[in-house]
């Protein structure tokens, strides 16, 4: 019989699925935000990529996973993002890019959000 048991050590360094993005930019974009707030979060390399060809890039989705340690914080700032409302994009003041109004830091360049 297997040991199950998860040890203390274990626990700081294994890591679980904590969201499953719609594709590989909308996991950057999870990742990012996950990572202003101190989640250590990553997806493992989509090695089935190269066989989608030219198909859509939402075709993929990816898995974002994050210590089993960080999971339940990583789940709320998760849900804050699903639920959030995101007609109120902003574009940040630094690099330009365009980030989703659930975001506080620009995705690229981690810029605070402007005050509004």
């Amino acid at each position: 019989m297997a040991d199950t048991t998860l040890h203390v050590g274990t626990l700081m360094t294994q890591k679980v699925i904590a969201y499953y993005a719609a594709n590989p930019i909308e996991a950057e974009l999870v990742i990012g935000l996950l990572q202003t707030k101190g989640i250590s979060a990553a997806v493992n390399s989509n090695s089935s990529a190269g066989g989608i060809g030219e198909l859509p890039a939402d075709v993929l989705e990816t898995a974002i996973q994050v210590p089993v340690s960080q999971l339940s914080a990583a789940r709320e700032i998760i849900n804050d993002y699903e639920t959030a409302n995101h007609s109120n994009e902003w574009f940040c003041q630094n690099c330009q890019e365009k980030n989703p109004g659930s975001f506080e830091f620009c995705w690229s360049c981690q810029t605070p959000q402007p005050s509004q």
